[in-house]
């Protein structure tokens, strides 16, 4: 599958004559042409038009701003989702209620204040002429904070900063809403969030009137702006940042009560004397270091503040309407860099484009190209908007143009070559978003269509008849651009064996197989060799793995039916060792016979013949998505690891965690230890994982004898256990190491990689997960875990509703064995076993278990005791600290129990370790102590001490 771009028409002639031309590529494939833009067809009557042809409008997928990273982004707004009183509604209080009644005899309610959301959020969009590129960011920032749980409303406004004097409108992006005051947002009780999204381009931003109203803003309650820009890009606009120390003394309230000092300097030589207002990159790490801020009741964090007194750097503006367009183009040229310079020429191939067009075209040339480029180019002056109604369209339907002289000049910067290069990953990043993804308004030739689009238009991107039928559109009658290749389809990738990672752009298409003729093999598949069969059985091979054992031969097949399977032969084994290859051959055909399709691929066919002929086992190609045999072949874990940069998401490693613990423990249930389990023996589809490499299992406890035919690469993995024998055990100790090596982003021993961390830390996942990930590297294989323990661990991390049962079997086996730990050595693993006993209370009492709750809780206030016996006074701080958070508890769990009187005293002490902590460090235990006297004055009042339970709750409020 590739595209063409009718622009190629316009170069200047190559020198080279093996670059292909738009209607030789065109001839090569059967596809339609996407436009950004069409006109209205003619009237019947209408004499017809040469060179136009008819079209349909489609909605064509746009890209996500945020990314992979946006389940991290919502994330990180977690310490935003608090709840507080509202006097202002009521709800019924139960139980005080029916204590009333047994108490009095009189039938009377009691109310309580409802619980609600804390903050309402007014989010304002910046709408000027340059922020039509960052309206699909504003939308996923709307759609993120909507989904984010932490605020009362959102609402949305428009920001006009086109003008010095910036006004408000009641939707953005049209200039149809009612214009508002910027004082319309100033809360006085300090409880909306203003949150603004702009590129700070505008002139308010410059000339001091946005300073105004942010400043404004910032004395009634929280503030901060969203800066769609790179970093990189900030101080050439008019929101440059510079970092600063902020220390709040309560949660929320005015940005103006924040203390601003100088992270080096001390505050008499450097001062921050205006109201201080966030500049938040659309990043994980900056939006939660802010929330955190925001809503401690007392905290320090360092971040970037708008820094008003320097003005951004004013821009080179290179208009090429008026003049000559080759100086206009030199001076764009000698004000951007030179990705920008790249980036202006593959835009002017396909324009008139729209916003959601240039962001696919950025998108498809990859780093170091990012959108601050695309604005370079959008703001050089090169571009200009072709309706003159377009300020009252919303911003994807906008379109923009070079001049032809602009258009002339940037072209001859790239050849005809790279300009299909990019226009290919245009297509395929189309084709894989869609029914994933949000749409903007595209056209394409079709012969139902009721617009028209003429022979120059320049089409960015060529959609097969499959993917329009998909997008809605039917199968035309008219004969295709390009006749279909008969050439049977080849998958774009190696299936299990290949340790190149594949191009991420490519890597969720639904273009598995490449079948143009004359085109080379995908990467990961060479031709046959002349050594090679060309038919094994039913199955007619297309080519051979160039990776993988050279033992063990993977092919490429066919079968009959034309479904695409793989087929391993050991041929260059046969001939030394006929005997072994047979082995190999039977074993693997008995796994994938035991597995049956399940977390495995499926036996297709089998020849293991005892006479000289070539054995060979032929499974099914397991495919990226699972339900979808046209889609490119399922990566293994190495490729998964570098499609996403080293940084694999949580939700992403919960689910192939998950997946390949629940492969292993049904192996195992079915009398197989796979034995050789490493990252290119795990495929990951959309739904499940699925292993591979089953040549050298373990059957019904017999080991292969032929493992050293095809050793383990990867070292790390092979448990040090006594004796040659493969167990279960053997499995879960790979098993842990690559998960917590895929963890890391590193594949590597990581316990060596730990090292400085503690056995029980990482901020990736959770304790529990990760303690039980740990236990699969105890160097005794009956510390480890089983497969079917960790596979209901997984499934308690990631929500599963069915896995609540093992919730409590889970933590209760690392109580057991911390307590061991702990006995051995208090010092090292005494804190560890507090805070997990902590837990497991917790999760007792969650399902009735009340006797067997408080007695954890009571063991881990012993055991805290014991570390304060034990630490001496440099440890004291921790262990004082939980201490106090283990009395609070265990005051709860004996008020279940009934108990009254100890719970007083429970309450009592943890009061007076909270006042102790408070003195020392009011930002960290303010909170704590707050709540603990609440509780010590809900208590006091149970007990009759009223003037006590007053006294305690007013010290709270203060």
């Amino acid at each position: 599958m590739s595209m063409t771009w009718s622009a190629l028409a316009t170069l200047p002639p190559q020198p080279a004559a093996s670059e292909p031309t738009a209607a030789e590529s065109t001839r090569k494939r059967s596809a339609r042409p996407l436009l950004a833009s069409a006109r209205p067809s003619p009237d019947e009557d209408a004499p017809a038009l040469a060179g136009l042809s008819p079209a349909v409008a489609v909605r064509a997928p746009d890209s996500s701003t945020l990314g992979a990273g946006q389940l991290r982004l919502g994330k990180s707004l977690r310490p935003l989702r608090q709840r507080f009183p509202d006097r202002r509604q009521q709800e019924l209080d139960v139980t005080r209620t029916v204590a009333a009644i047994a108490e009095t005899g009189v039938p009377e309610t009691v109310t309580r204040a409802v619980r609600t959301r804390w903050l309402s959020l007014a989010l304002v969009v910046d709408d000027g002429v340059s922020m039509v590129l960052w309206q699909r960011l504003a939308a996923d920032v709307r759609a993120l904070m909507e989904r984010a749980g932490a605020f009362r409303d959102v609402r949305v406004y428009g920001l006009d900063t086109r003008s010095g004097t910036p006004s408000l409108r009641t939707s953005p992006y049209r200039h149809r809403g009612r214009l508002l005051s910027p004082k319309s947002l100033c809360d006085l009780t300090g409880n909306t969030l203003v949150l603004v999204v702009s590129d700070g381009v505008g002139e308010a931003w410059r000339d001091g009137g946005m300073r105004q109203v942010t400043d404004r803003w910032g004395r009634c309650g929280p503030i901060a702006i969203v800066q769609a820009l790179p970093s990189r890009l900030w101080a050439s606009t008019g929101i440059g940042a510079r970092r600063w120390q902020v220390t709040t003394h309560r949660r929320g309230g005015p940005t103006r009560a924040w203390h601003v000092t100088d992270p080096d300097l001390p505050p008499d030589l450097v001062r921050f004397d205006s109201v201080p207002v966030p500049v938040l990159a659309p990043t994980p790490t900056a939006v939660a270091d802010w929330a955190w801020l925001v809503a401690s009741p007392g905290g320090t964090a360092l971040l970037p503040l708008w820094d008003a007194g320097r003005p951004g750097s004013s821009r080179t503006v290179a208009d090429a309407r008026d003049g000559d367009a080759a100086e206009a183009v030199l001076r764009f040229r000698e004000a951007a860099s030179a990705e920008a310079y790249r980036l202006a020429a593959h835009v002017a191939a396909v324009a008139p484009v729209t916003p959601p067009v240039m962001r696919l075209v950025q998108a498809a040339l990859g780093p170091p190209t990012d959108i601050g480029h695309l604005m370079e180019v959008f703001l050089g002056g090169l571009m200009h908007e072709l309706d003159a109604d377009g300020a009252d369209r919303l911003p994807h339907h906008r379109r923009f143009d070079f001049t032809d002289g602009a258009r002339r000049v940037l072209l001859s910067a790239v050849s005809p070559r790279e300009l299909l290069r990019t226009a290919e990953a245009v297509t395929r990043r189309i084709e894989a978003a869609v029914g994933r993804a949000p749409v903007f308004p595209a056209w394409v030739g079709h012969p139902d269509g009721a617009a028209v689009i003429d022979d120059t238009g320049r089409s960015f991107g060529w959609l097969r008849e499959q993917v329009l039928t998909r997008l809605g559109i039917p199968s035309a009658d008219a004969r295709p651009v390009a006749p279909m290749p008969k050439t049977p389809r080849v998958p774009g990738g190696e299936t299990g064996d290949s340790t190149e990672p594949r191009d991420s752009a490519a890597a969720g298409t639904d273009e598995a197989y490449d079948d143009a003729p004359g085109e080379t093999l995908p990467a990961g598949w060479v031709e046959l060799l002349p050594e090679d069969p060309v038919r094994l059985g039913r199955f007619r091979l297309r080519a051979r793995s160039a990776h993988g054992w050279p033992h063990l031969t993977m092919y490429l097949a066919e079968d009959e039916d034309g479904t695409v399977a793989t087929v391993r032969a050991p041929v260059m084994l046969r001939t030394r060792d006929p005997g072994t290859a047979r082995d190999l051959v039977r074993t693997e055909a008995e796994c994938l016979t035991r597995m049956q399709g399940a977390h495995a691929p499926a036996l297709l066919g089998v020849a293991a013949p005892t006479t000289g002929e070539l054995p060979w086992v032929a499974a099914s190609c397991v495919h990226r998505r699972a339900d979808a045999p046209s889609s490119p072949p399922a990566p293994n874990l190495r490729a998964v690891l570098d499609e996403h940069g080293g940084t694999v998401p949580e939700e992403l490693f919960l689910r192939i965690g998950l997946g390949l613990t629940e492969a292993v423990a049904l192996a195992h249930s079915r009398g197989l230890v796979h034995g050789s389990l490493s990252p290119l023996a795990v495929l990951v589809t959309d739904r499940d994982v699925r292993l591979v490499g089953w040549a050298t299992a373990t059957v019904d406890g017999v080991d292969s004898a032929h493992r050293d035919v095809l050793p383990l690469s990867d070292t790390y993995l092979k448990a040090d256990d006594d004796g040659r024998s493969l167990t279960p055990q053997s499995d879960v100790y790979a098993v842990g190491a690559l998960l917590l090596a895929f963890l890391s982003g590193r594949w590597s021993d990581p316990r060596a990689d730990n090292s400085g961390h503690g056995p029980f830390t990482n901020p990736g996942i959770g304790p529990v997960l990760l303690r039980a990930l740990w236990r699969c590297l105890e160097h005794d294989p009956t510390r480890r875990p089983s497969a079917a323990d960790l596979a209901e661990a997984f499934a308690l991390a990631s929500g599963d509703p069915t896995a609540d049962r093992a919730s409590e079997q889970v933590v209760a086996e690392d109580v057991r064995r911390i307590r061991d730990l702990a006995g051995q050595d208090i010092g090292t693993y005494g804190l560890e076993f507090a805070r997990l006993l902590l837990t497991f209370s917790n999760q007792l009492a969650s399902v009735g278990q009340r006797e067997e709750s408080l007695a954890a809780a009571l063991e881990s206030v012993e055991v805290y005791r014991e570390l304060l016996s034990v630490g001496g006074n440099s440890a004291s701080v921790p262990f004082s600290s939980g201490l106090a958070e283990a009395l609070s508890s265990l005051s709860v769990r004996l008020g279940e129990a009934g108990r009254a009187g100890e719970r007083l005293d429970a309450v009592s002490e943890a009061e007076t370790l909270y006042r102790e902590l408070r003195r020392r460090d009011f930002g960290v235990f303010g909170a704590g102590h707050a709540m603990t006297l609440n509780n010590q004055s809900n208590r006091l009042a149970e007990a009759g001490r009223y003037r006590e339970a007053l006294q305690a709750i007013e010290e709270a409020v203060q």
